[in-house]
């Protein structure tokens, strides 16, 4: 244990992380996706991106994926709903592939790095 109490420690956001999904995997209820203007255009895609290339996204936006958090993964009380915002085109694919109704529980999962990530999705019962 460091010098800061573990409680104080914590941090806790409802912004996923990439590499939380290495591993494991993230335990997830999908609740929604819509495309943004991103905070920060260095964020948003441009004219080289996939996304923006093949007319899924202008420039500037970004994808954002909200999900609900479920046993192990879930955060503290009171912080149930989690966001992904990303312009990963591997992401992107595989939602759309699956493309879960609302409500149904998904194993997000991430492997490699950089221009090697894969993102692998699954439907739980």
């Amino acid at each position: 244990m460091g010098f800061i109490p573990q409680d104080l420690a914590k941090h806790s956001s409802p912004y996923i992380k990439g590499e939380e999904f290495d591993g494991a995997g993230l335990d997830l209820i999908v609740k929604g996706f819509e495309i943004i203007t991103a905070s920060d255009a260095e964020y948003g895609v441009n004219d080289t991106s996939f996304l923006f290339k093949s007319g899924k996204l202008k420039e500037g936006e970004t994808c954002k994926y909200t999900f609900e958090s479920v046993g192990a993964d879930a955060l503290e009380e009171g912080m149930d709903q989690r966001y992904f915002e990303s312009t990963s085109p591997g992401l992107f694919i595989e939602f759309s592939k699956l493309n879960p109704e609302p409500g149904t529980k998904v194993n997000v999962r991430r492997e490699g790095k950089a221009a090697k990530t894969r993102y692998v999705i699954s439907i739980l019962n």
